[in-house]
């Protein structure tokens, strides 16, 4: 699986989150995505908090993906503890 992602901040496809931290990407592409938390002077890649397992979702036309709940305990990034 892999450990690393890149993306291009211009085009890439972008959601924000509400006051309770859910968020949704509108009419994505099909293939395959990670979840890259943009934080304006950083960012970090979001892993699986229980194993470290990069999360990685396949996108398929005319598909909803529930990725569920996410929590983590505390993230590399200033403000974000």
């Amino acid at each position: 699986m892999p450990k690393a992602s890149g993306y291009e901040a211009s085009t890439a496809p972008k959601a924000t989150t509400d006051d309770y931290g859910r968020f949704v990407f509108d009419n994505l592409k099909p293939g395959a995505y990670t979840l890259i938390l943009d934080a304006v002077v950083t960012q970090y890649q979001l892993d699986e908090a229980e194993t470290g397992d990069t999360i990685l979702v396949e996108v398929k036309a005319d598909e909803i993906v529930e990725l569920g709940e996410l929590r983590y305990p505390s993230l590399p990034i200033p403000g974000f503890q």
